[in-house]
């Protein structure tokens, strides 16, 4: 009895928090959003000006967030290719400012 307690008291928060981190950095990735955007809002972050809280004004779909997250931001569809190029930094532009109308997709948000 004493040792399934402790084990409980033990494993149980760890295994929570992997799962609440795991949720949400799998909400980021299906929103093409970062934790900094999620947290400071429109109101102060400049590139975001004039879009709503939670606007998602980066959104191309799951199937298209997913495939930017996943292959194209990290390398991890050049790994699958069989020609090896030498790595090489690349060089982001800073953000312009965000369209602030509405996209004609079947979901702006999930928040809605």
């Amino acid at each position: 009895g004493a040792v399934r307690i402790l084990a409980n008291v033990v494993l149980w928060p760890p295994a929570v928090v992997a799962f609440v981190m795991w949720a949400a950095q799998t909400f980021f990735a299906v929103c093409n959003m970062t934790s900094f955007e999620c947290n400071r809002g429109p109101a102060r972050i400049d590139y975001l000006a004039g879009t709503r809280d939670c606007g998602m004004p980066f959104w191309r779909g799951v199937c298209g967030n997913l495939r930017t997250f996943c292959c194209f931001m990290d390398g991890g569809w050049d790994a699958l290719s069989i020609a090896v190029e030498p790595w090489v930094p690349k060089l982001w532009r800073p953000p312009g400012s965000v369209s602030t109308e509405e996209k004609e997709t079947e979901c702006v948000t999930f928040l809605e």
